[in-house]
């Protein structure tokens, strides 16, 4: 029964909320642990969607879990490797640690499909940002966050109004 919840959560949609946060950044570490939660040290470079600023966020420490049975991030990417991922804010005052970020182990909506073609896993890696899996991301965040542009391009028109 713990693993058929398990399988829900992981195979379960991602969306946006409050607190999501899409970055290209570049992994630092990687550190696996003893339970299903790992480590993961990036280097955010850029925010492609969210309020994460990488000129002040410059080092941020993630748990994330990889593996096929709970993960759609099946392994960890290696130290080095430029990745998009999707972050979200931990609430510190529940966190018994310094960890402030977790990375979903869901599938992303608006994320590529990878190369299986079925997975489109809370974080991948890229080649550089000249990589056209960024450019898809960006066009996909745009499409799933158009009704949230329109909303706040009305509020800004109505308030011009006297």
């Amino acid at each position: 029964m713990l693993f058929a919840h398990l399988f829900a959560l992981a195979t379960m949609g991602v969306g946006y909320g409050a607190g999501t946060i899409v970055i290209y950044g570049e992994v630092k570490n990687v550190q696996q642990a003893d339970t299903p939660n790992s480590i993961i040290q990036l280097d955010p470079l850029c925010t492609l969607m969210g309020d994460l600023d990488p000129s002040i966020e410059d080092n941020i420490i993630a748990a994330v879990t990889f593996g096929g049975d709970v993960s759609r991030i099946i392994e960890p990417p290696p130290v080095g490797a430029k990745v998009i991922c999707l972050l979200s804010r931990e609430d510190h005052r529940l966190s018994k640690n310094a960890i402030r970020f977790r990375i979903s182990n869901g599938i992303v909506p608006y994320f590529p499909k990878q190369s299986d073609g079925k997975s489109s896993p809370a974080m991948f890696i890229v080649t550089s940002f000249d990589d056209p899996k960024v450019t898809e991301t960006i066009e996909n965040v745009r499409k799933f966050r158009a009704k949230d542009r329109e909303e706040a391009e009305k509020k800004a028109a109505a308030e011009k109004k006297p």
